[in-house]
């Protein structure tokens, strides 16, 4: 496995509760409606229990079977070309909003594709962001926030490209991972030396306003452990490492893994954490370690994976994987196999075909991804693709921007 691994990632809905006028008679969809409820409602509150060291019993399953997908070619001009790490960090009704990492361009694209606008403030003023780093879009007021790692600083800007505020990191803190927690606050991932050295909680409840501490969440583990590896080498040190995606979206909650402690929590709107799945043996016991991390969530199926603290400097190949997914009908977990049109996809490489976001959040059972064009083109000259996606690849070029893929769970 190369060193640029990049999992693919969310969390559990808000479960609607039926209801009827016992006064009145009830009809037979009432009926199936408050019995889905319950059903989805006996899901939510079931733990999930997962041995990370379990041979679990092989299962395949076909998109096309779980999802209705939707494909969107984003035009391709002079001025509107997204690199090889675009990311797609906000979409709606009439917009899709993208970022290029390398040189900190934004993209702004209609729902057909079609190129609407672009704007780049990557720069040195107290307007301007270094670099871009993880972003999300407020669809309520249509505001784009950009985390500046290097900076330490937190940008905002109007979908043209105009400056409205910026705020710091809390003292001390540098965060990682930034999502939109409510209408007023933000929730944010600490990587700070002080969350390394093991000494503090990184999850932090903050104002969109100010960026003042609002409140932090607290899971308690024994000592830090991480995905990362250091070496040291005659320049100095070298690192590799895993993304973990801690914090995840889906509906009003989110799902908290802190890799350290052995349960993954949801994060209710009250700041209450709901356990949701604890994992066995204890992380701290291992050796090597095992983490488990998550992946997509939909209302049936909550996917995951394991993943082993082991790597070999010289082939650069380590990060042994292994992909699970619990079915809450059946309550079983499976090591599961993904297969779109016959073809098998990995779900951790960003090399493969496609490209899951796990940031970008659109709404419950709803996943957005990107299919490079110059993979899409080599499938298409290998005979691999039919239907819709492969008129798309006829018409594209290798270099063209990438294909948008709307991924809509059916349960």
């Amino acid at each position: 496995m190369k060193q640029s691994l990049i999992i693919l990632f969310l969390f559990d809905l808000i479960l609607l509760s039926g209801c009827h006028n016992p006064s009145k008679p009830v009809k037979e969809d009432s009926v199936k409606k408050d019995t889905l409820s319950q059903k989805e409602t006996d899901n939510k509150n079931s733990l999930i229990m997962i041995d990370v060291t379990k041979d679990y019993p092989k299962k395949d399953f076909n998109w096309e079977d779980m999802a209705d997908i939707e494909f969107i070619p984003l035009e391709t001009k002079n001025d509107f070309l997204c690199d090889a790490r675009v990311h797609v960090v906000g979409l709606m009704d009439e917009a899709i909003v993208l970022t290029n990492r390398s040189d900190g361009n934004v993209f702004i694209f209609d729902m057909t594709g079609k190129a609407l606008k672009r704007f780049n403030h990557q720069g040195q003023s107290g307007e301007e962001y270094t670099k871009i780093g993880p972003t999300f879009l407020d669809n309520v007021q249509k505001e784009l926030y950009i985390n500046d790692m290097f900076k330490k600083k937190i940008f905002v800007y109007d979908l043209d490209g105009n400056y409205k505020r910026s705020f710091n990191h809390i003292q001390a803190a540098q965060y990682s991972k930034i999502a939109n927690f409510n209408e007023k606050e933000l929730i944010c991932y600490d990587v700070s030396s002080e969350y390394r050295s093991g000494k503090i909680n990184p999850f932090l409840i903050i104002s969109k306003q100010t960026g003042a501490k609002i409140k932090k969440i607290v899971i308690a583990f024994e000592k830090k452990i991480s995905l990362n590896f250091t070496q040291d080498v005659d320049e100095g040190a070298v690192s590799t490492a895993m993304p973990d995606y801690p914090i995840m979206k889906f509906g009003n909650d989110f799902i908290i893994n802190e890799l350290s402690s052995d349960t993954i929590y949801c994060l209710k709107q009250n700041y209450e954490l709901q356990p949701m799945a604890v994992r066995t043996p204890p992380i701290q016991t291992m050796s090597p370690f095992v983490f488990l991390l998550t992946n997509m969530n939909t209302h049936r199926y909550f996917f995951m994976w394991t993943v082993k603290k082991e790597y070999n400097w010289e082939t650069n190949v380590g990060f042994p994987t292994v992909s699970l997914v619990y079915d809450r009908n059946e309550k079983k977990i499976y090591e599961f196999n993904l297969y779109y049109q016959g073809i098998k996809i990995k779900t951790y490489s960003e090399s493969d075909f496609p490209y899951i976001e796990r940031i970008c959040y659109i709404k419950e059972n709803v996943y957005v991804g990107t299919i490079q064009a110059h993979v899409l083109k080599n499938m298409e000259e290998k005979g691999e693709l039919k239907g819709q996606l492969k008129e798309i690849a006829v018409q594209i070029k290798e270099d063209d921007n990438p294909v948008l893929m709307l991924i809509k769970f059916k349960e």
